[in-house]
């Protein structure tokens, strides 16, 4: 039986909030990643999470590097995807899992804030 993504999505976000004991502010991060998914696959007249491949979720990851999200954001769409994912499987929804063996994009690595030269000098010399 193919079941529509929306109601997938509906039935996902109850699952977050009654049996995940999620925060508030995680259930509200995962359903909005996971409904742009969705909105994202309507747009290429998918309405249905049977059959949904690889390629669909790469040129979806493309797609929000396109719109402008840090890596860190694309990593937390993935992790909703994949959670979104392993709900529809465990519940037997769907069969294929497309999230397997998706990576999650590098993070910029930021260098530490450091004292100046300086700074340093002002320190030492008010001890």
């Amino acid at each position: 039986m193919a079941y529509e993504l929306n109601t997938l999505v509906d039935m996902f976000n109850s699952y977050l909030i009654s049996e995940l004991t999620s925060s508030p502010n995680t259930v509200e991060a995962y359903y909005h990643d996971v409904q742009r998914f969705v909105q994202f696959l309507e747009m290429k007249e998918i309405l249905t999470a049977d059959n949904i491949t690889k390629g669909q979720v790469a040129g979806y990851i493309r797609y929000l590097s396109r719109l402008g999200l840090s890596s860190s954001s694309i990593a937390r769409n993935i992790s909703a995807l994949r959670t979104f994912w392993s709900f529809l499987v465990v519940n037997q929804y769907v069969e294929n899992d497309p999230l397997e063996g998706v990576e999650l994009p590098k993070m910029a690595k930021q260098i530490p804030d450091v004292l100046s030269v300086e700074e340093v000098e002002k320190i030492i010399s008010a001890i």
